[in-house]
């Protein structure tokens, strides 16, 4: 509690102490020889008693001529508010703070029983406020019973919402009380700068290495691929950290995985005894395609403080099998180059590459061990049926049989397999598909003879198709361009003419030059895709994409030209999550895994018929919340809506009312035990942001300084202040109430 500063008394008449001292024996003078003659009557007791009383009443009459009043130096008080965020991740139940207590409790303990929201109340209005994966504005009520509940850590959002939410005229200060484990994508430093109040932090747990570290084995990292193959042996590999056991301890603990079904695998983990780390790999065989959720667990060892840290779990997407694609080129060139380096290096592809060789001959090269190849043109009938992609590049129609022709079209129509054409000089029209059976189902419309095509160079424009489909999911940012500046990725080099898409296909991708228009108005299609009986068809008329490798390799897996041609293959080949299975109704998202706290695009594909719809998400608690879909913006486009998950775990999307069957779509949303993947307090994140916003970081130890630096820290002014003595009820009352006293005795004692 704030006791009053050193405070003084003074008179307002100015009158020395010494006067004072003078007036009060002079008052003690008076009331003896008044009750002279009265108090030689009285025992001695009852007579000091009198005289007291009525010396004390003289003296109240002489200060109030005197006008005392005590004065003190304080801090002007002005309509300061405070923000004061608590904590509430999963993270603050680690029983790591002073005395074994739980971080929340410590917390708690600080504010409530070593008053620290007291002394802040004395001084400001406090606004508590109790943060996770969401924000509310609470009470003191809820925040003695809050629980450590939230399966993220979302300081920037915390920031941000409670500047959306507080008058920023009236917030002056934040004081955040938390362990800095963030979980939630955001930029915390850039939050905090925008509140434009300073930030006073307090840590909450252990920093690594610290002295008295409880026992605790942890899972410090974990690997695993992004796809698997339903059937086919996969391997994760998990990092195993203890501390706090003795060198003889630990050893023999096991680590578990499971999923769904039960248990899959299990190691024994055999520390040396200089051995801190330890990995750990165990195997298992999805049994089937889909999405799948996993965990791995360290069984608790005996005398273990913390286990919340014993879990770690990831989303894997299985698949039928590994996609067999075959690629077909007349001749060397850039784009068969790269695209073929890039399909032999792609996990999930096994590639067939065939290149003639001379007239009526071509060489095969890739995983040929179960094909029937022939002599002169190289595959058969059934060679090409076994396929799952086709892929023709710049090779003319002649160089085909009549049956092979027919065969394309097969595994697409019959097979339910895929089959693209890309750019070139010698396909399209220039090559002689008019008429052919492979022309006949690709998704555009183009004439015969010798066009050179588009032969300036262009930056590729994404339709509002595009962005939603597949093919370009994650990677539509990449074309856009940027305010004030240009795009991320080059131009192609050009591109074959082709006249428009067919019926029924979907333009995904143009060519924005105005010299380029079609004869009625419209752009040139770069890229479009069609279903065709049972499989689907894809026209993409460029053939210079390797400048997108060569600029951006050093994305990695992450370049545009990497998940450009990876995601065409996985939708060609009816991978893709954007799958109805038959039913006509697709609900899939950009992609399978996100950070707690990031947008989830959600896309559905429904009947035209329809015009309003939501779909359901469920959370990994069970629970499940409704996101509105926008109606699409052009014909044939998907639904879109926006969602940020606030809890880590599976989530899994349905459509809401009778729209009609769709399979529920599975997405990772952080991960379910994130929270304790780094229990350590991370003071650095904690101290820095109190640098940015010019506050002061503190530990639990020495919190209790807070209030005071956070009024200083606002500017709040000394100034002289007093309480007037003399011109207060109190003073009238205490009055009156020793005169009634006094002659409550004198009357009692027979002297009226």
């Amino acid at each position: 509690m704030m006791l009053l500063p050193l405070a003084k008394i003074r008179l307002h008449n100015d009158l020395a102490w010494y006067w004072v001292l003078l007036f009060a024996i002079a008052c003690l003078g008076i009331a003896i020889y008044y009750y002279l003659g009265a108090v030689r009557r009285l025992p001695r007791r009852n007579a000091v008693i009198l005289v007291s009383l009525r010396a004390a009443a003289i003296l109240l009459v002489l200060l109030f001529l005197f006008r005392p009043a005590i004065s003190y130096t304080g801090r002007s008080k002005r309509n300061y508010r405070v923000a004061v965020l608590v904590d509430a991740s999963k993270s603050m139940e680690v029983a790591d703070s002073i005395g074994g207590r739980k971080r929340l409790d410590a917390a708690r303990n600080l504010l409530f029983n070593g008053e620290l929201l007291e002394e802040l109340e004395d001084r400001f209005s406090v606004t508590p406020v109790i943060f996770g994966g969401k924000t509310d504005l609470t009470d003191k009520a809820n925040l003695r019973k809050v629980k450590a509940e939230e399966t993220a850590t979302d300081i920037a959002g915390a920031f941000s919402s409670i500047g959306q939410r507080m008058d920023k005229s009236l917030l002056q200060a934040v004081v955040l009380i938390s362990d800095g484990r963030v979980t939630a994508e955001g930029d915390v430093l850039g939050a905090a700068r925008a509140l434009g109040v300073p930030v006073f932090t307090v840590g909450i747990g252990s920093a690594k290495g610290a002295a008295g570290r409880p026992k605790d084995l942890a899972i410090t990292n974990l690997v695993a691929g992004d796809n698997a193959f339903a059937g086919l042996d996969e391997e994760v590999t998990v990092t195993v950290e203890r501390r706090g056991f003795d060198e003889s301890e630990a050893s023999g603990a096991v680590v578990k995985l499971s999923d769904e079904s039960g248990e899959l695998s299990r190691q024994e983990v055999v520390f040396r005894s200089d051995e801190t780390q330890k990995e750990v790999k165990l195997s298992f065989t999805p049994p089937a395609p889909g999405f799948e959720h996993y965990e791995v667990e360290i069984v608790p060892l005996e005398g273990e403080k913390i286990t919340q840290n014993n879990f770690r779990d990831f989303g894997l997407t299985v698949r039928k099998s590994r996609i067999k694609v075959l690629y077909i080129e007349a001749k060397p060139r850039p784009e068969a180059k790269f695209l073929r380096f890039f399909l032999e290096r792609n996990p999930i592809v096994k590639p067939v590459y065939l290149v003639l060789t001379g007239k009526d001959k071509a060489k095969i090269q890739g995983d040929v061990k179960d094909l029937d190849i022939g002599k002169g043109r190289g595959l058969s009938v059934k060679d090409i049926l076994s396929f799952d992609v086709v892929i023709l590049g710049d090779v003319p129609s002649s160089f085909f049989t009549l049956d092979q022709l027919d065969a394309f079209k097969e595994l697409v129509d019959k097979k339910g397999k895929g089959l693209a054409m890309i750019g070139g000089y010698d396909n399209y029209g220039a090559g002689g598909y008019v008429g052919t059976p492979v022309g006949e189902i690709l998704p555009v419309v183009f004439s015969g003879g010798t066009d050179k095509g588009i032969e300036q160079d262009f930056f590729v424009e994404i339709t509002a198709a595009g962005k939603g489909h597949p093919i370009f999911r994650r990677i539509a940012p990449f074309f856009a361009r940027s305010v004030g500046g240009p795009r991320s990725i080059p131009p192609l080099k050009g591109a074959v003419r082709v006249d428009a898409a067919r019926p029924g296909a979907r333009i995904l991708a143009e060519c924005p030059l105005a010299s380029e228009m079609t004869r009625d108005g419209k752009r040139r299609v770069v890229l479009a895709v069609m279903p065709y009986g049972a499989g689907r068809t894809l026209a993409f008329t460029g053939d210079t994409t390797w400048v997108w490798y060569r600029k951006l390799r050093p994305l990695g897996k992450d370049s545009p030209y990497e998940a450009f041609w990876g995601q065409m293959i996985i939708w060609l080949a009816g991978h893709s999550d954007e799958d109805s299975g038959g039913t006509g109704i697709d609900v899939w998202t950009e992609r399978r895994t996100y950070s707690t706290g990031e947008a989830v695009k959600v896309f559905a594909r429904l009947p035209q018929e329809i015009t309003d719809a939501a779909c359901a998400v469920t959370l990994p608690d069970g629970r499940t919340e409704k996101v509105a879909l926008t109606a699409p913006r052009i014909q044939d486009g998907p639904f879109e809506g926006t969602y940020r998950p606030h809890a880590a775990g599976p989530h899994s999307i349905t459509m809401e009312g009778s729209i009609g069957d769709v399979k529920p779509y599975r997405f990772m949303a952080g991960r379910k035990y994130q929270e304790f993947e780094n229990i350590d307090l991370n003071a650095d994140l904690l101290s820095r942001i109190a640098d940015v916003t010019r506050g002061q970081s503190y530990t639990i130890t020495n919190a209790k300084r807070l209030p005071e630096q956070v009024e200083i820290a606002l500017g709040a002014d000394a100034e002289e202040r007093e309480i007037r003595l003399y011109n207060t009820p109190l003073f009238f009352i205490l009055f009156l109430w020793i005169i009634t006293i006094e002659w409550v005795f004198r009357k009692r004692n027979m002297l009226l």
